[in-house]
């Protein structure tokens, strides 16, 4: 389709460890983390740059759980 992704992260609060494990067998470390972020999302034409999905100045506040 020729979309690339173009937003950005504008803040982010609020960043706490969930938890923290070894895996099993492994011994790998793994951190659950949850943070806050306001950001936009915009997806571009590769080709003419035109905005074809999201507003640029639509900032939206999303809660995020990343494992690491």
């Amino acid at each position: 389709m020729g979309l690339r992704p173009d937003g950005q992260v504008l803040d982010i609060r609020a960043v706490d460890i969930v938890t923290a494990r070894l895996l099993p067998q492994i011994d790998v470390p793994v951190f659950v983390v949850s943070f806050r972020t306001q950001e936009t999302h915009v997806y571009r034409d590769i080709k003419t740059n035109e905005i074809k999905a999201g507003v640029e100045d639509r900032i939206q506040q999303v809660l995020r759980l990343q494992h690491m």
